[in-house]
This record gives C-alpha cells, structure tokens and sequence, in this order.
C-alpha cells in the first residue's frame, strides 16, 4: 500500500510539473496566448462597466477568427481621442461588443469609418454590456469632461433586449466564476481567463476539424449558433426595453443603430419566424415612441449571405458588416439633417 501510494504521489507530482512547465513555456513562448494581456471589463465602484485595465491588449478568439490590438484609455473605454475634446457638434456612440468593435481593429470599426465619412468627430464609449449600462456610461463619460449633444445606441436584439424594471442601481457584474467540476461552463471560463495552456490547446482543437466535431458530440463544445435556439423575446421584454431606451435617447439628438439577430438567418424555419416577429415588433414599439432608427437588416440580406457578415465561429461583426453600418448611418444621418433645415425654414 505504501509503494503505491509514494507512485500515485509521484505521478500526481509529475503531472503536476509538467503542467506548469508547459503553461509557462506558453506564457513564454506565445504571449499572444497569455490571458493577463487580454482585455477584461468590470464595473467599477460607481457600477459603471469598464476595462478592468488600461493600455495596450490583445483579443483573441480561439477558433481563429481573430487576433487584433485593443487600445485602452485612461477612462478604460477604447477611444483614442480625449473625452474634453468633444463639441456639441460630435457625434457619441454607445453600445455593447458589437459596437465596441469586437474582434476588429479601432479604425474598422463603424463609429471610426463614420467619422471619415461624414467628416465629424465620432467618440464611441461603448464596453459589453446592457441599456443599463448604456445610461451609466453617457452619465460617466460627461462626468468625464464630454460634450454629449448627438448620441447614436448600438441596440442588439440578441441580448438587449429583456424586461428592465427589475433591474436595479447595483454594479454591473458577471457572477463570479466558480471551481466546480460538475459546471463544465464555469470551469470553461475560467482556465479561459486564467490559463494560456488552455487557450493554446483549444485553438488547435478548434482548428482540427476531427477534434472539432468530437467535443461537440461529447458536449465539451459547444456550437457558436447553440444559444440563440433557446432565447426567446416577450411582448413584455419588448415593451419594457423600447422604454428604457426612450429615457435613454430623449436626452440627445439620438439615432439607434438596430443589430439584427442572427437567429433571423439560422435554425428552423419556426424559429426564424419568431426572430422575424420579434425584430419587427421591437422596431414597430421603437417607433411609436418617435426612436428614430436605422435598420441594417433589409442590407445584409439583400447581400444574399447575411451570415457572412458575422464572424464564423462568432457572434460579432466583421469588418464588412461595420463598413455597411457606416454606409447606412450616414445615409440617415444625412437625410435627418435635410429634414431639420426644411423644418427649418
């Protein structure tokens, strides 16, 4: 018994070394690997979602699809210009990833292609999260010196919108990830935030088509297009999100920027019916309470492959797809401007 147990604490020892070599060996040898040099958001004291550091970061997707540098200022917001810099003729953009510019680099992003188009300054103080976080970043952002007089809102339809009366004035936070083996997406996120180890052996796995499909049959993966199935919108989540969003822009000279949800284009022919019932009623409510919007929707699918402006094993926008949104903002901007100076004569 005793010979065996001093094996079993051989082995276990062993393993144990080995790990952590080739953890550090990672760490060491491909830095881009290394999670303490990914960008990470958390609300700070006042529960206003922010980077959680500042400086230069890397976001990678571990299925490849990619790699780009993430600039973080001393506000935590990724925006390279000065918040006091702002004039009541700029333009702000907030939102959540999508119109934080997940997976593209800052000048791809469609508030940045704005700016170049319309020849204004754009400022984007988006950061994940949802219309409560929205209202608290407008608030931190002039708390900031900005000049907030034109405002346009990222709305995301595939998780924007809920009912938001319950929500409350606490900081905005994940739960906090736990060790427990028996929750296989907890223990996930957390080697994926804390071990490069791991985030280098899942972008192999994820780029070897074999292994691939064996952790999605043994449920170790799963699906990009998984979560939207099971995501279903109420009359009432609609109703109450359409509100939130009125206190929101009825502030500012607003312009909602509607991101249409994937699940428009995937799964059965059900369940596009459903997204197409939920995107219409949202925009339907949007506009009885006078929101003036634009709708990338009618663009994309007039491309013929909706889906490919997405990412393939993303949720996000490409580039393509922040390129388009610039090109149909500014059209609506361009056309509002027209409408006021005939109003105003």
């Amino acid at each position: 018994m005793i010979r065996i147990l001093t094996n079993l604490m051989v082995f276990s020892i062993t393993i144990i070394l080995g790990v952590g070599i080739f953890e550090l060996s990672v760490r060491y040898f491909f830095p881009q690997f290394d999670p303490s040099g990914h960008v990470t958001f958390r609300g700070n004291k006042d529960g206003v979602p922010l980077s959680e550091k500042r400086g230069e970061f890397r976001q990678i997707k571990n299925t490849g699809d990619y790699n780009v540098l993430v600039k973080i200022n001393q506000n935590g917001l990724r925006e390279s210009k000065s918040l006091t810099k702002a004039t009541p003729k700029d333009i702000f953009v907030v939102g959540d990833s999508f119109s934080f510019g997940w997976g593209v680099e800052e000048h791809e992003r469609f508030s940045n292609q704005l700016e170049s188009l319309i020849g204004r300054s754009v400022f984007n103080i988006s950061i994940p999260t949802d219309f409560d976080g929205y209202d608290k970043l407008i608030s931190y952002a002039e708390n900031n010196g900005a000049n907030i007089s034109n405002l346009i809102i990222g709305v995301t339809i595939e998780n924007d919108i809920r009912v938001y009366e319950q929500s409350t004035t606490k900081e905005i936070r994940k739960p906090p990830i736990s060790i427990n083996v028996l929750n296989l997406s907890n223990l996930k996120h957390y080697l994926t935030a804390r071990s490069a180890a791991y985030f280098l052996t899942t972008s192999i796995i994820h780029k070897n088509k074999v292994l691939k499909n064996f952790g999605i049959r043994t449920f170790l993966i799963t699906p990009n297009l998984a979560p939207l199935i099971n995501r279903i919108l109420n009359e009432r989540m609609i109703i109450s999100s359409a509100k939130r969003l009125k206190r929101i822009s009825q502030k500012f000279k607003s312009l909602i920027l509607i991101i249409p949800s994937r699940a428009l284009w995937t799964g059965s022919e059900q369940e596009r019916a459903i997204a197409d019932k939920t995107h219409y009623s949202f925009i339907s409510e949007i506009n009885k309470l006078n929101i003036q919007f634009v709708d990338v929707r009618a663009a994309m699918e007039k491309s013929g492959n909706p889906m490919g402006f997405h990412f393939k094993h993303d949720g996000h926008w490409t580039a393509a797809a922040h390129r388009l949104a610039a090109s149909q903002l500014t059209r609506k901007l361009n056309s509002m401007a027209t409408e006021r100076r005939v109003k105003g004569k």
